[in-house]
């Protein structure tokens, strides 16, 4: 019954924000880390001799390819600089991808920074959601359909 942390005032305002920044910061710095390590991985391990790298459960139980398959041979081709490679492989990847790490630098700049809108949470439009989804599906279709001229969507091999 003597516990000192039942009779200590709550933390003042300043004091549970710059913790929260602090640890905003560690976080960031954390999933940087973890996300530049993946890049090492992926540029030192090729994706087609690294067993680490799953298999799309989707094509391996239905042989259908999912708007991600040829993803991870996508983001290998463009860490060793083969643009067309990455568009053989996942074009939707391809095209993402700059977009995707640019946002991505930004959002951890922010976080660190303590910049407005430094949140863990990415809020885009509802419209975009479903102009994303959209798309994804519409690809998944169309790199599925049988006819040759539909192979540019497929990856190779």
């Amino acid at each position: 019954m003597n516990d000192p942390s039942a009779h200590s005032p709550p933390p003042l305002p300043e004091q549970s924000g710059r913790r929260r920044r602090a640890v905003s910061r560690l976080l960031a710095i954390g999933l940087l880390i973890a996300v530049v390590g993946g890049i090492a991985w992926v540029i030192f391990r090729p994706p087609a001799v690294e067993p680490l790298f799953p298999k799309c459960v989707l094509y391996q139980s239905t042989g259908l390819y999912c708007p991600g398959c040829g993803g991870t041979r996508a983001v290998d081709a463009l860490l060793h600089g083969h643009v067309g490679r990455a568009l053989a492989s996942n074009p939707i990847t391809t095209l993402a991808l700059p977009l995707i790490l640019a946002g991505f630098i930004r959002w951890i700049y922010k976080l660190t920074m303590n910049r407005p809108g430094s949140t863990w949470s990415i809020r885009l439009p509802r419209a975009a959601v479903y102009l994303v989804a959209g798309v994804l599906f519409v690809f998944m279709i169309l790199r599925n359909i049988p006819h040759p001229i539909f192979d540019l969507f497929r990856p190779p091999g």
